[in-house]
């Protein structure tokens, strides 16, 4: 489970850091009743490869959003004005990070898995698990990773 954990924030954190930008916009609320099964419209969670097979609650989506945008602001913290510029001007792909930021990034991370974990049931995690295998088959890798 741990191995699981670390591969879904690191994939998690890898998607948000390569679709974050400097200036995040303002993660919007779900309209739709906490409990009410969400939607299968074109969010970045029924677009994921990752998510394939699971459905989430307005809730879970917005616990997701609020941790990812919570990770976010995180590492934004940790850039230096130049790596800022860098992704505001190149993307956030383009950014190298120092040693001591990866490593900070990784306790961000790690905390960030216990948060998301948190939100899922057990056969949502299952599924997410068997997702993440089919990826590894299709491309060697675990998602995010180039």
């Amino acid at each position: 489970m741990k191995q699981l954990l670390l591969r879904l924030s690191a994939g998690l954190l890898l998607t948000l850091t390569a679709t974050a930008t400097v200036n995040l916009p303002a993660v919007s609320q779900p309209s739709a009743s906490p409990s009410a099964p969400a939607t299968s419209g074109g969010d970045q969670f029924s677009n994921s490869p990752l998510f394939r097979g699971v459905t989430l609650t307005a809730q879970q989506k917005s616990q997701l959003l609020s941790i990812r945008k919570d990770a976010d602001n995180q590492i934004i913290k940790l850039l230096t004005p130049a790596q800022k510029k860098i992704a505001s001007t190149k993307g956030p792909g383009a950014v190298t990070f120092t040693n001591p930021q990866k490593e900070k990034i990784m306790v961000i991370a790690r905390k960030s898995s216990a948060k998301t974990e948190a939100v899922f049931t057990p056969d949502q995690l299952k599924q997410i698990k068997e997702n993440i295998k089919a990826l590894q088959g299709a491309n060697g890798q675990t998602p995010g990773k180039k």
